[in-house]
């Protein structure tokens, strides 16, 4: 059969998740090489809103204050919301790191 019978896991927009559980896998937009190389696994990277234009860029930074990339993710303006109108706040915990690439898993902050 072809197409309808995945089942990966992504996100499912019929599914309304609630923002204290809301946990998601993706990899940092932009990557901040001189960033990325300081970083090692298990690392917690703060999500932040910050002003781009019109727009707002959900960005990962450092405990020193450093970005590392951006957030991109089938669940953005999801976390945004939760961010913006729920007042929640996320982490972003990296998991891999081969080269430039870094991968995070975003979770509310303080679930474990």
């Amino acid at each position: 059969m072809s197409g309808g019978d995945y089942s990966g896991g992504g996100y499912d927009p019929e599914v309304e998740v609630s923002c204290s559980m809301l946990i998601d896998n993706t990899v940092l937009n932009s990557p901040k090489p001189e960033v990325i190389a300081k970083l090692k696994v298990d690392d917690v990277l703060d999500l932040q809103l910050i002003p781009s234009g019109a727009a707002k860029v959900l960005t990962a930074v450092t405990i020193q204050g450093e970005v590392a990339g951006s957030i991109t993710s089938s669940l953005l303006s999801k976390i945004i919301r939760c961010i913006e109108v729920e007042h929640f706040s996320y982490v972003a915990i990296v998991k891999d790191i081969s080269g430039g690439r870094c991968e995070v898993i975003i979770r509310p902050k303080g679930l474990q």
